[in-house]
Parts: C-alpha cells; sequence; structure tokens
C-alpha cells in the first residue's frame, strides 16, 4: 500500500467512525497545500479546506504565542450548521474535519486523535 492509500484509509476510517457525520476530512501541509481528502457531501473541494484550515491554525499558533500561552496545537470554528475542527497531525501535516452540528464531538476528538497519530507515524 503507497503511503498515499495509506492516508486516504485513515481519513476513510475516521469519515466511517463517525456514522455519517463528517462533511469533509482533509489532510493538508501546514502551508495548506493539500496531501489528500475524503469530501462527500459538499461541492467545496480538498484544496480550499486545506488552505483555510492552515489559516485557522496558523492564526491560533500566532494569538497563542502572542498572549503568551503557547502554540496552539488544534482550533475549532463553528459554523451555521457544522463545526469545522483542525489539529496537528505532527509535524508535517494538520487534519481538517467539518462535521455536520450535534455530532457527537467527544467522539470526533477521539478519532481525530487517533488519526492524526496514526498520520504521523506514516510521514515520520
Amino acid at each position: 500500500m503507497t503511503r498515499k492509500e495509506q492516508l486516504e484509509a485513515v481519513l476513510n476510517e475516521l469519515v466511517d467512525s463517525m456514522g455519517g457525520e463528517v462533511v469533509a476530512a482533509v489532510l493538508a501541509t501546514p502551508e495548506g497545500k493539500l496531501i489528500t481528502s475524503v469530501t462527500g457531501r459538499t461541492s467545496v473541494k480538498g484544496n480550499r479546506f486545506a488552505a483555510m484550515g492552515a489559516t485557522i491554525l496558523a492564526t491560533a499558533k500566532k494569538m497563542g504565542k502572542l498572549v503568551e500561552a503557547g502554540a496552539a496545537q488544534e482550533a475549532t470554528v463553528k459554523l451555521e450548521g457544522e463545526l469545522f475542527y483542525i489539529k496537528q497531525a505532527g509535524p508535517k501535516a494538520i487534519l481538517v474535519v467539518v462535521v455536520r452540528e450535534g455530532a457527537f464531538i467527544g467522539l470526533l476528538e477521539i478519532e481525530m486523535e487517533r488519526a492524526a497519530e496514526r498520520v504521523e507515524e506514516i510521514l515520520g
């Protein structure tokens, strides 16, 4: 299995674990370049989620440094009807997941942590 196939499998497992609540799951570089994505029920392309997620997480990191609270490792944005979660997945990737409002957030956080750890292992 290629590295890209392994990463796609991680995203698919994350999506499957959430029982249809995931609108999109994206892996990107910290600079916002798309690595791979699963964007089933949205017209927004994965590269846009990648760029937006990287921008949001970078802004959160800068904010953390400005208030001397340390660098942010994750960020959440509540949209109208959806939630946008961004999590660092090692030094080489970020994980961006968009879920429907009302999704089980505790489960999402557990699954995102597991996915982030696997991504870090795959990318080294």
